[in-house]
């Protein structure tokens, strides 16, 4: 009777050993980044509003994949459009992140107007700390007073994204990303925020 149990007990363990072995033959391996980039980018996808979260970059980087969407008369979505090439990001630029696989991340700039760029990013070179985003080079103007020099006069009231170039004490030297204005104004810092819209339109499987 004792040498039953002890064989059932050995079976057992042999049955459990061939289980977890076979389980960890069947585990998935991961991703190429090719196959990253098909799974996180699809051209043929419709369209649904998501959330993301803001993030900055932590050095250089190049945005690959980049894309955008075309609307048709009455602004609805039609369809997703591929641009051509890279673009040059550099540190402390902010992006809203869509998506994150295990080396890249999907990423829209919420900033430079509408329908805007989306792309793939490394993920490893963003930065999530509320800290970190504060410092972004590009900000949101809500009715923000601008002057032509700090501590000047007042000739403009800034309202949209906008391109932080410098920054002294209380003061940022800054110039508009849409609108076509190309003027360099100064702005006080506290007037500046980071609380860009974070819902936008994003890929979704037909």
């Amino acid at each position: 009777m004792k040498r039953n149990r002890i064989g059932a007990l050995v079976l057992g363990g042999a049955l459990l050993a061939a289980l977890l072995l076979c389980s960890a033959c069947q585990k998935e391996e991961p991703l190429t980044l090719e196959e990253e980039v098909q799974s996180l980018v699809d051209m043929n996808a419709g369209a649904r509003e998501t959330t993301g979260k803001l993030a900055v970059l932590k050095e250089e980087s190049t945005l690959k994949s980049r894309y955008s969407y075309t609307t048709g008369e009455d602004g609805a979505f039609l369809r997703w459009m591929e641009i051509p090439g890279g673009m040059r990001m550099n540190k402390n630029d902010l992006v809203l992140v869509l998506d994150q696989g295990r080396a890249l991340a999907r990423v829209y700039l919420p900033y430079g107007g509408i329908p805007g760029t989306y792309g793939l990013l490394p993920a490893k070179a963003l930065d999530f700390r509320e800290e970190a985003v504060r410092k972004s080079n590009q900000v949101w103007a809500r009715e923000t007073p601008a002057y032509d020099k700090r501590e000047g006069t007042q000739v403009e009231t800034l309202t949209g994204a906008v391109q932080i170039l410098g920054r002294n004490g209380n003061w940022c030297q800054v110039r508009c990303l849409s609108g076509g204005d190309d003027r360099l104004y100064w702005a006080r810092a506290e007037n500046l925020t980071v609380q860009f819209p974070t819902t936008v339109p994003d890929q979704a499987a037909q």
